[in-house]
């Protein structure tokens, strides 16, 4: 089965935030997740979207939607990562292309 996946490199950046110290509130940045990298096989493309009510101060009301990878890392498990994390390791055959694909990619 895997052999009809992409390999694929998953690249998490690290997330940090800021904060203020109690003693002399002076503003420190800590890290809450550490960067990660991991190989994987790329399933499929999945969109998320949700309905946002605008009932809190500073939202709007609508429905917002974002796009996600389905990977399944080298342990087995199975997780949805952002577009800009992941990286394609396999080579494209561009003769197994029509033309017209061929020449939208190299655009």
């Amino acid at each position: 089965m895997k052999e009809n996946l992409r390999p694929c490199i998953v690249n998490i950046p690290e997330v940090t935030e800021k904060y203020r110290t109690a003693e002399n509130s002076v503003i420190q940045t800590r890290v809450v997740n550490e960067a990660e990298t991991h190989k994987g096989y790329f399933h499929t493309w999945a969109h998320e979207s949700y309905v946002t009510n605008g009932f809190i101060v500073g939202t709007t009301a609508g429905q917002v939607s974002s796009l996600r990878g389905i990977v399944e890392y080298e342990d087995g498990t199975v997780h949805k990562v952002e577009p800009e994390c992941i990286t394609f390791t396999d080579d494209i055959d561009y003769n197994m292309i029509p033309d017209a694909g061929v020449k939208m990619i190299k655009d």
